[in-house]
């Protein structure tokens, strides 16, 4: 592991890696969390805790004996934007909740807006039918637009005529306590015992404790 936490990120830069814990005792041992370091940085702004948790990632990564360091939540993850134009939808008789349905049945399936099944009378168990479109045959942002998008009396248009497809980041896990977003941040100890890490993190935890922003806390 050692080796290759020197080796993964100089052939695969701006990829981060970690190693959770593999065997049942270290899971224990880490009150099932994917590492023994877990700093929570909660708080009503989301985007100032993620600010301050940055600085402190900075911090972090000149303690020695730290591996592993990494934000849960990054913000990177790449999504798509449809921007659905409403005055063209409604001449054309169209809603939000028809795009929505088209999107969600062509690419996650029927079964979240119309779920079926077949009673096998053979065996009596029911099986799900679902339809989708083919993977392979969404292959690129073109491929997108050119979705039917079909209302309830047959109305159909293709999404690159009533919306706009745009390429966005946002964070791929969300995660709250007590109702407030919070930030986390791993690692995990290399060559140095626990105890002296968590008293060098304690210790940069002190020293921002000024520029925790407002309502937030960080433990």
């Amino acid at each position: 592991v050692r080796g290759l936490r020197e080796i993964l990120p100089r052939q695969f830069p701006g990829t981060t890696f970690s190693f959770l814990p593999a065997d049942i005792i270290s899971q224990i041992l880490n009150f099932g969390a994917p590492a023994p370091i877990d700093i929570q940085v909660s708080g009503p702004d989301a985007e100032a805790n993620r600010g301050y948790a940055t600085d402190v990632l900075r911090r972090l990564r000149q303690v020695r004996g730290l591996a592993d360091i990494r934000l849960q939540q990054p913000e990177s993850a790449p999504q798509f934007g449809i921007d659905v134009d409403r005055q063209r939808m409604s001449r054309l008789g169209l809603t939000e909740r028809d795009v929505t349905n088209s999107l969600v049945t062509a690419l996650a399936g029927s079964s979240q807006v119309a779920p079926n099944f077949w009673l096998d009378p053979q065996n009596g168990v029911s099986y799900p039918i679902v339809a989708q479109v083919p993977q392979y045959w969404l292959t690129s942002l073109p491929s997108l637009e050119n979705l039917p998008i079909t209302g309830p009396q047959g109305q159909f248009q293709v999404l690159g005529g009533l919306a706009t497809v745009t390429r966005e980041r946002a964070a791929p896990v969300v995660s709250h306590h007590d109702i407030q977003p919070v930030i986390d941040i791993f690692a995990t100890p290399q060559d140095r015992d626990l105890g002296a890490v968590t008293a060098d993190i304690r210790k940069i935890l002190k020293d921002t404790a000024d520029a925790l922003p407002k309502g937030a806390k960080g433990v």
